[in-house]
C-alpha cells in the first residue's frame, strides 16, 4: 500500500508541473475585448462631485475619460439635438483621447439611472446614431432634452503579463514581459520510446512564401513527423505578450520532457533526472479487490449490507422486489458504508474501478445480488402509541406541523386516529372588540384523519383577529360561525365508537408547545382609503385624468358619472365624477367622507393654431472668413401651445431626398413668442477657439491639403440652396443663399505651383528654378530643395511639392486640375552648352587595422580622413568579411560634391546622388598564416600525465586532429596510439594497480 501511494503521488505530480503561473489559448491565441454602445444605468457618486449633473462627476466615474463637456442644447463641434435626440459630431483628430467615452442625456427627473439620465457608453458619431433621454411613463415617449454631457476618452493600452514561463504536459508558455517579437522561442528536449529529439517553436519575420500575417510575424514549428508548419500572428496576439506552444498536439503515447529553453530562461537547465516531466498515457499497475458484507433480517431486527471502502473502487446499487432483475438505469452510485434494510427486497451491488490507474485482480467478484426477507413466523407488531406523536406551533401565524414516527418493532398504524382543525376569526369592528366572525376552518391532512407515520401541516393564518387549534380522537371539530368554540358533531345513526371529545391540541398530551390562540392589535382591520388623484383640464386640446390608489388589496373604488353610471377610471376624461370606496371582509373603513369624493375635471376644447406674426427674416454675414446666419422670428400663439423655451429650427432641404434634410436649432421662443438666440454657423463651417475659420462647406482637409468634396457631412450641397424652412410648430419657407466670394468671406486660397526652367546662368550654370511660394515645399527626386537647382549630371529631375494648408496667409488648396508633378530632362549635350558652375569638391579615405595571427583585417573608423565642414561619415557595416562604408555631403554645404574625376581610381569606390553620396565596398583579409604564427591545437582529456591506480578495467583516449598520443604502462616501452577507420575513441584493457603515463604532442 505504501508503494502504491508513493506511485500515485508521483503520477499526480507528473501530470501537471508548473514553473510559474499564467497562460491561455492554443498555439498562439490571445483573448481580445470587444465592446459596443448600450445605455448603462449608472448610480453616480464618487470623484470630485456627487452631483450627476456636473462634468466632474462623470470625469471621476469613468477612468478612461480625459475631458467632459456640458451642453444645454447645441454642442458646436461636439454635436447637436435633432428631433429630441442627441447626435454626436465626428471625433476631432486634434482632440485629447481617441474616442467618445460616454454620453449622458438628461430629461425628466427619475428615469434611466434614477436621476433622469440615460447613460450611453462608447457612443458613435453621425446622424444614424441618435441618443434619447429617458421615456415619459405617462405617454411612452422620451422626455425633452434638459441638457447633455459628453466625455472624450483614451482607449486603454493592452496589459502585458510579467516575464516568466509555464510548463505542463499539454503546453509550454513563454512570457517575455513585452510584446512578442522576432526571435522569441521555445526549445524542448523530449524522450519517447528510448529516442531523444527536439520540438521547437520560434517567432520569425514573415517571408514571401509564408501565409499572410497582420503583424508581419509568424510562428515556425519543428516537430517529428511534421514539416514546414507556419502560423500567422495577429497584432493583438503580438501585443499580448503571451507565446503559448501546445506541443502535445504533435505527440502520442507517453513521453518525458528533460529540458526546455524559454528565450534565455530554462526548465531543468542542469538536466537533473529527478526533475524530468513524465507525460502522456501511463500504464496501470494498481490491482484492487472489492468486498461486500451483509446481515439478514430477523423478526426483531432489520438487515443491512456493507460496502467496504477500497481505494480505486466505485460502488453502484439497485433495489428490486425479491428475485427481480434491475435495468442498467436502475443503478445509482453510492458511497462506501453500511446501509439498513427493513422491507423484503433484493439489493444488487456492482463495483467499478475509479480510473485507468486501477484494475481488478484476476477472478475478482464485482457483482452481488443480496436477498433480504423477514421470517414468515413472526408475531404481528403493536400499534403506535401517543408517545410517538409530537407537534410544533408558530404563534405568529397560527400554523404548525404534527409528526408521527414509527419506532422499531411497531406497526405502521396509530392506536387511535387523530383529528385536528385550525380556525381563524376576524373582528367585526375597527376597535378589535367582540363580536368576531369565523373566517376559515382548515382540517388537517386534507380532511382525512391521521392514522399512520408522517408529517402533517396544519394552520389557519390570521389576518386580523385570533386563531385556535382544536383536536379530537373521534371526528373533526366543527367551529361555529361566531367565536364560541366548536360544535359537537353527532355520529351517524348506529355508529358510536366512543363518545366525541374535543379540546385544544395542547390538551391532548402530545409533546409540543401551548397553541391556544393569538389576538392581533386593536385597529388592525381598520383601513383608511386614499382620495383619488386627478388632473383637471387647464389648456386646450387636453383631457383630464383620474387615478385610483391600488396600494391596498382590500379596498376597491367605484367611479360614477353625473348620471350615476359606473365607468372605468381610464374613461374619466372630462366632466364631474363621484368616487366611493368599499372594504373587503374582514376589513372596515375609517377616516372616510360620507358619500365619497366628487371630482371635477372640466370640459375639453379645441386649440387655435399658432401663426407667424410676420414672415421670418434671415440673412448671412461673414466674420473672420466665417459665414454666420442671423434670423428674426415672431409667433402669435392665442392658446399658449408654444411655451417659453420652445426650440426653433432651420431646415436645409437635401435635393431629391427629404430623409437627408439637415436641421439646425437657431434658438428658442421667449414668453412673448419672439426668437431668442445667437447667430449660427452655416452647416459645414467651423471655427477655432478664437473664432477663426477651420472648415468651409464643400471642402475637406486630406493629407495636409484642402480639396473640394461632395461628401454629405461637408455640406457642399447647401451652397446651391436658395431657400430654407423655419420650423417651430407652424413652419414657413424663407429665402436664404450662401454668400458669394468676397474679401470677408472666402474658402481656401487656390494656388498652382510651377517650377521655371532657365538658360545657362553665368554664375550658376545650367539648371531650373523653384519659385518661393507661401505654403509650398519643393522636392527634387524625393529630396527637399528650394531656389535655383544647378544641373551637373545628365538625366531626369522629377519635381514635386507639398502644400501646408495652415501656413500664414492660408488656408491654401491646390487649384483643381493643376499639375502636381514636373520632369526636367537633360542630356550630355545640354551640359556642354554652357560652362558648369564651380563647385567645392572634396573626398574621403578609409583606415584599416592590419591582420594578426589571431585577428583578421579590421576597419578603423576613428582614423577615417574627410573634410568635416563639407561631409560626414554616415555608417560602417561589416557582414562576415564584406564591408560597406558611406559618406554624405552635409546639407549646410549644398553646393559641394565628392570628386568624380577619372583620376580617382579606388576599387569599390562609387559616387551617386549627383555627387552627394560616396560609398566604399570591399573584402577584409583574414588572419595571418605561416611559420611566423605558432600553431595552437586544442587538446581534450585525457592529456598530460596520469599517475594514479585504476580501479576500472579499461582506459581510453580521444582523437584530436594534429595531436599524437604516447602511452607508457608500468614504466615499459612507450607506445604511439594509431588510428584506423572512422573510430574517434581507442579503448585499452588495464589491470587493477597499473600505472599509466599518457602524453600528447603536436604533429
Amino acid at each position: 500500500m505504501q508503494r502504491k501511494e508513493l506511485r500515485r503521488l508521483e503520477r499526480r505530480h507528473s501530470l501537471r508541473k508548473r514553473i510559474l503561473a499564467g497562460g491561455t489559448a492554443v498555439l498562439i491565441a490571445l483573448g481580445m475585448a470587444v465592446g459596443g454602445t448600450a445605455p448603462a444605468f449608472s448610480t453616480g457618486g464618487g470623484g470630485a462631485s456627487t452631483n450627476p449633473n456636473t462634468t466632474e462627476y462623470w470625469q471621476a466615474k469613468y477612468p478612461n475619460a480625459v475631458a467632459c463637456y456640458y451642453h444645454e442644447s447645441n454642442g458646436g463641434s461636439h454635436g447637436s439635438v435633432v428631433d429630441g435626440a442627441v447626435v454626436l459630431g465626428e471625433y476631432g483628430s486634434d482632440w485629447p483621447g481617441d474616442r467618445w467615452e460616454v454620453l449622458i442625456v438628461k430629461g425628466g427627473s427619475n428615469g434611466g439611472d434614477g436621476n433622469g439620465n440615460m447613460v450611453y457608453e462608447l457612443p458613435q458619431a453621425g446622424l444614424k446614431n441618435t441618443y434619447y433621454p429617458p421615456t415619459n411613463p405617462n405617454n411612452g415617449k422620451p422626455f425633452g432634452v434638459s441638457h447633455w454631457i459628453v466625455c472624450k476618452g483614451e482607449t486603454p493600452a493592452p496589459e502585458v503579463p510579467k516575464a516568466g514561463n509555464d510548463l505542463d504536459c499539454v503546453t509550454a508558455t513563454n512570457y517575455p514581459g513585452r510584446a512578442l517579437t522576432n526571435g522569441d522561442h521555445i526549445n524542448m528536449d523530449v524522450v519517447q520510446d528510448g529516442k531523444k529529439f527536439q520540438i521547437n517553436a520560434q517567432i520569425d519575420r514573415r517571408q514571401s512564401q509564408d501565409p499572410r500575417s497582420e503583424s508581419g510575424l509568424v510562428v515556425r514549428v519543428n516537430a517529428p513527423g511534421f514539416s514546414n508548419i507556419v502560423l500567422p500572428i495577429t497584432n493583438a496576439q503580438r501585443d499580448s505578450g503571451i507565446f503559448e506552444f501546445e506541443y502535445s498536439t504533435y505527440l502520442t503515447g507517453s513521453w518525458t520532457i528533460e529540458w526546455v529553453q524559454f528565450n534565455s530562461t530554462y526548465f531543468n537547465q542542469d538536466r537533473n533526472s529527478a526533475k524530468f516531466l513524465i507525460c502522456g498515457d501511463l500504464p496501470t499497475e494498481e490491482l484492487v479487490e472489492p468486498t461486500v458484507d451483509s446481515t439478514p433480517m430477523t423478526c426483531d431486527t432489520d438487515g443491512s449490507y456493507t460496502l467496504d471502502p477500497v481505494e480505486g473502487v466505485v460502488w453502484f446499487v439497485a433495489v428490486t422486489a425479491l428475485d427481480g432483475t434491475p435495468a442498467d438505469d436502475d443503478f445509482e452510485q453510492v458511497d462506501p458504508g453500511t446501509y439498513p434494510v427493513s422491507t423484503d427486497q433484493t439489493v444488487h451491488v456492482r463495483a467499478e474501478v475509479e480510473s485507468d490507474e486501477y484494475g481488478f485482480a484476476p477472478e475478482t467478484q464485482t457483482e452481488w445480488a443480496i436477498d433480504f426477507e423477514r421470517p414468515g413466523d413472526c408475531a404481528p407488531p403493536p400499534c403506535i402509541p401517543d408517545e410517538f406523536i409530537s407537534y410544533t406551533y408558530n404563534n405568529t401565524n397560527n400554523t404548525g406541523v404534527v409528526t408521527v414516527v414509527q419506532p422499531q418493532g411497531y406497526d405502521d398504524q396509530l392506536c387511535a386516529p387523530l383529528y385536528v382543525t385550525a380556525a381563524a376569526w376576524a373582528f367585526d369592528r375597527h376597535d378589535n372588540q367582540w363580536t368576531q366572525t369565523l373566517v376559515v376552518a382548515n382540517e388537517i391532512n386534507g380532511g382525512t384523519a391521521i392514522t399512520e407515520p408522517g408529517t402533517y401541516e396544519y394552520g389557519a393564518p390570521v389576518g386580523c383577529g385570533q386563531g385556535d387549534i382544536y383536536a379530537s380522537r373521534t371526528a373533526f371539530p366543527k367551529p361555529s360561525p361566531f367565536l364560541n368554540g366548536p360544535n359537537n358533531p353527532a355520529w351517524p345513526d348506529g355508529v358510536t365508537p366512543w363518545p366525541f371529545v374535543e379540546t385544544f391540541l395542547h390538551n391532548m398530551g402530545f409533546d409540543g408547545p401551548n397553541p391556544t390562540y393569538m389576538v392581533t392589535q386593536p385597529g388592525c382591520n381598520a383601513l383608511e382609503p386614499v382620495a383619488p388623484d386627478y388632473t383637471a383640464i387647464d389648456k386646450c386640446e387636453q383631457y383630464g385624468s383620474l387615478t385610483l390608489d391600488d396600494s391596498s388589496p382590500y379596498i376597491s373604488y367605484i367611479v360614477r358619472d353625473e348620471e350615476g353610471t359606473v365607468v372605468d377610471a381610464a374613461d374619466a376624461k372630462e366632466g364631474t365624477f363621484t368616487v366611493t370606496a368599499v372594504a373587503a371582509f374582514p376589513y372596515v373603513l375609517k377616516n372616510y367622507p360620507a358619500g365619497g369624493w366628487v371630482v371635477e375635471l372640466g370640459d375639453y376644447r379645441e386649440c387655435v393654431e399658432p401663426t407667424f406674426t410676420a414672415n421670418p427674416v434671415t440673412d448671412v454675414d461673414c466674420v473672420s472668413n466665417v459665414p454666420y446666419i442671423s434670423s428674426q422670428v415672431s409667433v402669435t400663439d392665442p392658446d399658449g401651445t408654444l411655451p417659453a423655451g420652445t426650440p426653433v429650427y432651420m431646415v436645409f432641404a437635401y435635393p431629391g431626398d427629404a430623409s437627408q434634410n439637415h436641421e439646425v436649432q437657431i434658438g428658442v421662443l421667449d414668453a412673448d413668442g419672439n426668437l431668442v438666440g445667437d447667430d449660427v454657423l452655416w452647416p459645414g463651417a467651423a471655427v477655432d477657439g478664437d473664432g477663426n475659420a477651420t472648415d468651409w462647406p464643400g471642402w475637406d482637409f486630406v493629407d495636409g491639403a484642402w480639396v473640394p468634396t461632395a461628401a454629405y457631412e461637408q455640406f457642399g450641397w447647401t451652397r446651391d440652396l436658395t431657400a430654407v424652412t423655419i420650423r417651430v410648430n407652424p413652419e414657413i419657407e424663407v429665402p436664404l443663399s450662401y454668400p458669394g466670394p468676397t474679401e470677408a468671406c472666402y474658402g481656401p486660397v487656390e494656388i498652382a505651383p510651377v517650377p521655371v526652367a532657365s538658360e545657362c546662368d553665368e554664375q550658376q550654370g545650367l539648371g531650373f528654378d523653384l519659385p518661393a511660394i507661401t505654403g509650398v515645399t519643393w522636392f527634387v527626386n524625393g529630396e527637399e530643395r528650394s531656389g535655383f537647382q544647378p544641373v551637373t549630371v545628365a538625366g531626369d529631375y522629377v519635381v514635386t511639392f507639398e502644400i501646408d494648408a495652415d501656413a500664414e496667409g492660408g488656408p491654401f488648396a491646390l487649384t483643381p486640375g493643376a499639375e502636381d508633378e514636373f520632369t526636367f530632362s537633360y542630356t550630355a549635350e545640354d551640359l556642354t552648352a554652357c560652362d558648369p558652375p564651380v563647385l567645392p569638391v572634396t573626398d574621403a579615405q578609409l583606415a584599416f587595422l592590419a591582420p594578426t595571427c589571431e585577428l583578421g583585417q579590421r576597419l578603423d573608423p576613428e582614423n577615417y580622413v574627410f573634410d568635416a565642414e563639407l561631409a560626414e561619415h554616415v555608417s560602417t557595416t561589416v557582414e562576415g568579411s564584406s564591408y560597406t562604408v558611406v559618406f554624405r555631403i552635409l546639407d549646410s554645404a549644398e553646393d559641394a560634391v565628392f570628386d568624380q574625376s577619372p583620376d580617382v581610381t579606388v576599387d569599390g569606390r562609387t559616387v551617386t546622388d549627383e555627387g552627394k553620396t560616396l560609398t566604399f565596398t570591399g573584402t577584409l583579409s583574414g588572419v595571418l598564416t605561416g611559420e611566423e604564427c605558432d600553431r595552437v591545437i586544442e587538446v581534450v582529456d585525457p592529456y598530460g600525465v596520469t599517475d594514479t591506480c585504476l580501479e576500472g578495467a579499461s582506459y581510453y583516449v580521444r582523437l584530436v586532429e594534429g595531436v599524437e598520443y604516447t602511452i607508457t604502462v608500468n614504466g615499459g616501452t612507450p607506445t604511439v596510439v594509431n588510428w584506423s577507420g572512422t573510430n574517434e575513441v581507442r579503448t585499452f584493457s588495464a589491470a587493477p594497480g597499473d600505472v599509466l603515463n599518457i602524453t600528447a604532442a603536436a604533429t
